[in-house]
């Protein structure tokens, strides 16, 4: 999972390979494990209303439980050079 933002309160998400698990409805935390998927829907009262999902790592879209913006590689190259700053999970 990339999250990446600016010095601008613009902040985009970007999930992709193992991050994916955290919007795919289908599967259930570990036994012990708490549910991060919960977390996730509060990102839009921190302002964070731009998910992508790289189109390459994605399973079928209907599974995901937020909405999210599929994009291509090229796409998800151009939104790393288009921000200040990218921090990985």
């Amino acid at each position: 999972m990339f999250i990446s933002a600016g010095f601008t309160p613009e902040v985009a998400v970007l999930f992709m390979d193992d991050g994916l698990k955290y919007l795919d409805n289908d599967l259930a935390p570990a036994e012990g494990q708490s549910d991060l998927r919960k977390l996730l829907k509060s990102l839009p009262l921190y302002d964070v209303e731009r998910l992508h999902v790289l189109a390459q790592s994605t399973p079928e879209t209907a599974a995901l439980s937020l909405p999210a913006d599929v994009i291509s590689k090229p796409d998800f190259l151009a939104l790393i050079e288009s921000v200040d700053h990218v921090v990985t999970y």
